[in-house]
């Protein structure tokens, strides 16, 4: 296959939805001769935050003179996102060869009678197969789903395991406590790795903490400078230095490392959040096969990006787009446009899916919002309707008026049409929405 038919390929298996288990990795992979233990891993689950923290911990890694490859999901405007080598996209001729091999393997099984595996299976054997190829040092790996039964946790031991926060999300899949959550992302800390956990919710801690000390792995627990850690084997704190438009900085205190000021260019205060936590991975990895030096990680934290949460693409007005997809991601995105614009009038466009819970996150922005809004559908099968959309924003937020438009691109020009130079137009929502409209300001790669 040329890369457009490789592309084509694995648009075309939407009808083989996920599914819980890994026999189908498995079989796979070993058709191909278990690529996915060729590779030292950093494993990174969490409800939000994952990519964020990720491109943190690649970047690191990269300034400290590795080959590192990062793997994510969704991607926004081309499936090469999810797999960057050095913060490069996957090449074309390489993404193509190695879908190729996986292809031919998942053919060779259908002819065997062994399941047809999903997209996101798919995907994954072929970033294992690729990062096997291209002589990959480390990969820092993004769970898509929970943890425990996510296609990604094939791997052996990793590095370091990472659970960034825990919030209630796919509670149709994953459970409906904060409890349950945590028992499937902890799924990924497995004896022989060591850990690191960003979540503040005690319940989720415990669980958390139990899993570690069953599998008897060393967990660091990430906690506020004047908080005591009561879970973890060992602590990491940070305190908020700087918080403004162009980023921030905090100092970090861990088991090895104490770091008075980390900056750092991605925008909101849960970002320094995200940046402790991958900095109190990178000391946990730096402790173990990697040479990774203090200065690599405060280099490599200015220099890391991550498109479509809370990014900045336009000035005169101030654009910001973020793929703020859940009750928790909506709350955040409010904080930040409070915190770092305040005084300003804010417009938004705003699509969502219709299995999220779309009226828990239009509450975080009511007195957020006060100019004009325009809702659209997210470009996708599961997009919630405008019309039962715009009459929950009529009913939530405290704009100047609720408009709508099915077209994500005209709502966008919509919206800007009514928005002054010193205005803020925030484009929130379904990634698919961030995806669709980026191109306007940051063209596909």
């Amino acid at each position: 296959m040329d890369y457009q038919e490789a592309v084509d390929y694995l648009y075309g298996l939407g009808k083989f939805s996920s599914k819980p288990g890994l026999s189908r990795m498995k079989w796979l992979l070993k058709r191909l001769g278990e690529p996915h233990r060729d590779t030292p891993t950093i494993h990174v689950a969490g409800t939000n935050g994952k990519g964020s923290t990720s491109s943190y911990i690649s970047c690191s890694f990269r300034q400290a003179g590795y080959r590192a490859v990062q793997y994510s999901s969704p991607h926004l405007q081309t499936i090469r996102e999810r797999i960057l080598l050095n913060g490069d996209l996957i090449g074309t001729e390489d993404f193509a060869r190695t879908i190729t091999r996986v292809r031919e393997a998942v053919q060779w099984g259908l002819q065997r009678g062994y399941d047809h595996p999903t997209f996101f299976e798919i995907m994954t054997t072929g970033l294992f197969a690729y990062c096997s190829e291209a002589d990959v040092d480390v990969l820092v790996l993004e769970v898509g789903l929970g943890g425990r039964f996510d296609a990604t946790n094939v791997v052996g031991p990793p590095e370091v395991a990472v659970i960034t926060n825990i919030g209630l999300e796919h509670t149709e899949v994953l459970g409906d406590t904060a409890a349950e959550i945590a028992f499937e992302k902890a799924g990924i800390i497995k004896t022989g790795t060591l850990a690191v956990v960003g979540c503040q919710d005690s319940e989720a801690l415990g669980v958390i903490a139990d899993v570690a000390r069953q599998r008897n792995v060393p967990l660091v627990q990430l906690v506020g400078p004047d908080s005591e850690s009561v879970f973890g084997d060992s602590s990491a704190a940070y305190r908020l230095l700087r918080l403004d438009a162009e980023g921030g900085a905090l100092s970090y205190r861990g088991p090895r490392w104490e770091l008075p000021e980390v900056e750092i260019s991605m925008l909101g205060r849960h970002q320094l959040q995200n940046a402790a936590v991958a900095v109190a991975a990178l000391e946990q990895a730096a402790g173990g096969s990697f040479d990774i030096s203090a200065e690599d990680v405060l280099n490599g934290m200015r220099q890391a990006r991550w498109p479509g949460r809370v990014e900045r693409v336009a000035e005169d007005p101030l654009v910001i787009l973020d793929g703020a997809h859940n009750p928790t991601g909506a709350s955040v995105l409010a904080e930040t446009v409070q915190n770092l614009f305040a005084g300003r009038r804010v417009h938004s466009v705003v699509g969502m899916l219709d299995d999220k819970d779309y009226r828990s996150m239009l509450g975080p922005m009511q007195g957020v919002v006060d100019g004009t809004v325009v809702v659209t559908r997210a470009p996708t099968p599961r997009g919630l309707d405008a019309c039962t959309l715009r009459q929950a924003a009529e009913k939530v937020l405290d704009a100047s008026e609720v408009l709508r438009c099915n077209d994500p691109k005209r709502a966008v020009e919509m919206c800007l049409k009514h928005a002054d130079e010193d205005d803020v137009v925030v484009i929130w929502g379904s990634l698919y929405l961030i995806g669709e409209v980026r191109g306007r300001w940051q063209k596909t790669p």
